[in-house]
């Protein structure tokens, strides 16, 4: 099953390629973000940074090989 499913079905949004420029705090406490043009209120906010874990050209370029053409290289 997804990740996204059971978020889902609770009726969280979960949006992608949204590029947020800030954070409106009141108290201490989330607001809305700011995306764009656009003000994103919530209960509350995920943020998550997209990795690179699928391209494995780099991962390489990051964590190099070990011998068996692995990585990431185990340096002891």
């Amino acid at each position: 099953m997804p990740i996204t499913v059971a978020p889902k079905r609770l009726g969280v949004q979960i949006r992608y390629n949204t590029p947020v420029h800030a954070l409106e705090l009141h108290d201490g406490e989330f607001v809305a973000a700011l995306a764009g043009s656009e003000r994103i209120t919530a209960k509350a906010c995920v943020l998550a940074a997209g990795g690179f874990e699928s391209n494995r050209e780099w991962l390489r370029e990051a964590w190099g090989e070990n011998a068996r053409g692995e990585w990431p290289r185990i340096i002891s």
